[in-house]
């Protein structure tokens, strides 16, 4: 029989769907931005750029790995929520000033990561 996973995980996964799908319209926007500007190709992006997409890759597959109980999918979620928090709060506080997107992300990471922390996470992974 198999295990029922607990709310806060299942949590998580939803947290981790969701800044994906806004961190994708964010980038959709920058892009679409710095093409009308005239930006010539992907050669030419910004290096503060290519952090904002690692994390976005990995979430989605983190979050489907749940299932699998897996303490490295625990770890992983962790240091991609860790990315997460450490970029949007650069950009937030250094960069470009506090935006709703950034603001948004940043809770939702930490929060991320409060659970993963939390013993029922520990729980939940341990195999």
């Amino acid at each position: 029989m198999k295990a029922r996973m607990p709310g806060e995980i299942r949590a998580v996964q939803w947290i981790m769907w969701i800044q994906t799908v806004l961190g994708a319209l964010e980038i959709l926007l920058v892009l679409a931005v710095l093409f009308m500007s005239g930006m010539p190709g992907f050669g030419s992006l910004p290096w503060f750029f290519y952090p904002v997409i690692a994390p976005l890759v990995l979430m989605g597959p983190l979050s489907i790995g749940f299932r699998s109980r897996r303490q490295w999918v625990r770890r992983a979620s962790i240091g991609v929520e860790g990315v997460s928090i450490l970029e949007h709060g650069y950009s937030m506080f250094l960069m470009l000033g506090v935006s709703i997107p950034a603001l948004i992300n940043t809770v939702l990471a930490v929060i991320a990561v409060a659970i993963l922390f939390g013993t029922g996470a520990t729980r939940w992974f341990e195999r």
